[in-house]
């Protein structure tokens, strides 16, 4: 398969009113359209052709889709995962009928397609405990300037579930400290409330009292001079955010993490303060409860204590 490379956004925006997938792409979220976009140089491909430019989408037809599912599925792909295929494909079909690149009637066959069966365990883990306290230390362990601010970011993460991409893009006109809040706009440009619990805020605070700029951005870069790291008047990126736990996850010595099973962890601990799977779905920003059940990681050991509660015969005697 050749390699395709992606898109910017200003030339998926100059070809888009051509076609139908760039089209569909423009309509996407910024933090969806890479994911999407890979997701439809795959199905290009797949189909014989070069780029996501060069494919015919208007042309796709029923058969065309059970066929690029069912090449997925040989390549073992998880059911969701076709599935988010087959969701991208009804866009871009939708969008080809709605620029009248193609018949109402071969639309609405893609449209009756069904999505995969079956699933798969999630991915990702929760940390436990002393895991975290081991990143909070390493923090701590250091004396410049980023360790309060890696603390404020790894105590938000885990504290209110953000997203890496929405904890990058935070502003201090976000945050209510007084009265514990962040109002913020996430992933399907949905706004949401989360609230700041009190460890979360000690940290935000300890940051934010040394902070020293006039940059909107809640967290600023670092720049190294020489051994010495200072803070810069820029906003940080979300890949950094990555890069900054991978970091203080080796100097805490515990395993791969990534800034999302941070996000699982809060839904986690939510979960075994035995909060209802609504009020978790709304504090996450999910748009159903069956997202909200795969950031449950309390795993194999609630699940055998909670056979061993089992009463099956009354105890004997």
């Amino acid at each position: 398969m050749n390699q395709i490379s992606l898109l910017s956004h200003s030339d998926i925006e100059r070809l888009a009113s051509h076609n139908p997938a760039l089209s569909y792409l423009v309509r996407l979220s910024k933090s969806s359209r890479v994911t999407v976009q890979s997701c439809l140089m795959r199905i290009a491909a797949i189909a014989g052709y070069h780029s996501i430019e060069d494919c015919p989408w208007s042309e796709l037809r029923r058969d065309h889709v059970y066929a690029i599912l069912e090449f997925l599925r040989q390549a073992d792909l998880a059911p969701a995962t076709i599935s988010l295929y087959l969701a991208i494909i009804k866009g871009v079909a939708e969008e080809a009928w709605n620029m009248e690149l193609m018949e109402g009637d071969a639309y609405q066959r893609i449209k009756s397609i069904k999505g995969a069966r079956g699933s798969r365990l999630p991915k990702g883990r929760a940390l436990n405990i002393n895991e975290r306290a081991a990143l909070f230390a390493a923090c701590d362990a250091d004396s410049s300037a980023t360790g309060p601010r890696d603390a404020a970011i790894l105590a938000l993460l885990l504290g209110c579930g953000l997203r890496r991409s929405e904890a990058s893009s935070l502003t201090l006109s976000s945050l209510c400290m007084e009265e514990r809040f962040i109002q913020l706009i996430g992933k399907g440009d949905k706004e949401r409330k989360v609230y700041i619990p009190e460890f979360t805020h000690q940290r935000l605070s300890n940051w934010i009292a040394q902070r020293n700029s006039d940059c909107p951005f809640l967290f600023l870069r670092a720049r190294r001079i020489g051994k010495e790291a200072r803070i810069v008047d820029q906003g940080l990126t979300s890949q950094a955010i990555y890069y900054i736990l991978n970091e203080r996850r080796k100097q805490a010595g515990i395993g791969y993490v990534t800034p999302h099973d941070l996000r699982r962890t809060y839904a986690t601990m939510l979960f075994e303060n035995n909060e209802d799977v609504m009020t978790v779905k709304n504090l996450m920003g999910h748009s159903s409860i069956a997202t909200t059940q795969l950031y449950d990681m309390r795993g194999e050991e609630a699940a055998i204590a909670a056979v061993n509660n089992l009463e099956l015969v009354p105890p004997s005697g």
